[in-house]
């Protein structure tokens, strides 16, 4: 399958021809998209439900300078002709720059919805029905990441994230524009993102800031000739299954308590050492 091609897209479905005949072809057809949202090598001959891992990093890729999409969707069908289904919702964020100000320099962007998963484990059935992403485990934010574009003074520039399904909850946004600057914006009454929905939000970067003070702790410190670092509040977390790390955006996001195991829903969720 191709990758969606936004604005264009006016319908979160496509379809897949599979090239079988004779004895190759099957009673039923099941197919997941991407199939790096699968979890492990499931068997979808046998199983209608499997797990799935949404990441919480999603990379900004472009196709002749429009963003493409790798939109999760899922299909079950009797024939060789697969029609799949959107299993989540899509965040439209269109960033202003003010007229007057200085070109915005933006790397990332990061949603947040408290109460909420954005980004983990969990498991989806295949069935044929309208189904969605349900997450177990993971964390409440995602993160656009590799943007890397320029927006002008006067200029908007809109971005797509793919994130689950959820109810009435607020949202949270950081446009990250340098090291230790950003700019954030929270949604001033709940949202509710259903599957196979566009939903837009206007972000007018009117004021940037230093590091948020709930993120880090202290001023920076010289660990050498030439390098800095802060302390993060919250605990540092790895995904062997993509070799990503994030930090926790405070202290209590904790995978597992201290002393318990190191691995917690494939996360490695604190640091550990020891001594010979």
């Amino acid at each position: 399958l191709p990758l969606f091609t936004f604005p264009d897209l006016t319908m979160y479905s496509a379809s897949k021809r599979l090239h079988s005949s004779g004895a190759d072809k099957a009673s039923t057809y099941r197919a997941v998209y991407p199939a790096s949202l699968l979890s492990g090598n499931p068997d979808l001959s046998t199983s209608a439900t499997v797990n799935v891992t949404l990441p919480r990093e999603q990379m900004y890729e472009t196709n002749n300078g429009v963003q493409t999409v790798r939109l999760p969707m899922a299909a079950l069908s009797s024939t060789d002709e697969l029609y799949f289904k959107s299993l989540c919702s899509v965040l439209k964020i269109t960033v202003t720059n003010p007229t007057g100000k200085a070109p915005l320099e933006l790397k990332d962007i990061v949603v947040k919805t408290p109460g909420a998963l954005l980004s983990g484990s969990g498991s989806v059935t295949v069935d044929g029905t309208e189904q969605v992403i349900q997450l177990s485990s993971g964390t409440d934010s995602v993160i656009l990441k590799g943007i890397n574009t320029t927006i002008a003074a006067g200029a908007s520039q809109t971005y797509y994230v793919v994130v689950p399904t959820f109810s009435n909850k607020e949202m949270q946004f950081r446009l990250v524009v340098s090291e230790g600057r950003y700019a954030k914006k929270k949604t001033n009454e709940n949202k509710t993102l259903l599957r196979n929905k566009l939903v837009s939000v206007g972000f007018t970067a009117d004021k940037i800031e230093d590091d948020d003070p709930t993120i880090v702790v202290g001023d920076y410190f010289s660990v050498s000739a030439t390098e800095k670092v802060r302390f993060s509040r919250g605990n540092l977390w790895y995904d062997p299954t993509n070799g990503t790390y994030h930090f926790e955006d405070d202290q209590t996001s904790l995978g597992s308590a201290d002393g318990e195991q190191i691995y917690v829903n494939n996360h490695l969720s604190y640091f550990n050492w020891s001594k010979s």
